[in-house]
């Protein structure tokens, strides 16, 4: 599948949730993760996104990198604690945005 350079992270409308590659995060339940959502939609919501395919899950999900405003999102999860790297697939360091 191909996705555009620059899509909007409105991706509920086409039926494209991207899973962000080499990161962990809370669910909505679990601690953290309300506050969680709440810190990437502060990131993306409205913004222009660069979605960057790396592989899919086993259940046929796209796993990206998602940049905005030249940050990756993956990493900024990360580096303020809403996330961890999930070393089961992340065997490198993440790419700079």
């Amino acid at each position: 599948m191909k996705i555009a350079k620059k899509t909007l992270f409105a991706f509920s409308l086409l039926c494209l949730i991207p899973r962000l590659f080499g990161v962990d995060c809370p669910e909505k339940r679990q601690a953290f993760g309300k506050r969680a959502k709440q810190f990437t939609s502060s990131l993306v919501f409205g913004k222009v996104v660069n979605v960057t395919p790396v592989t899919k899950d086993r259940y046929g999900r796209t796993v990206a990198l998602v940049s905005v405003n030249r940050k990756l999102l993956n990493e900024e999860l990360i580096k303020n604690g809403f996330a961890w790297v999930y070393s089961r697939c992340c065997h490198k360091a993440l790419p700079q945005a």
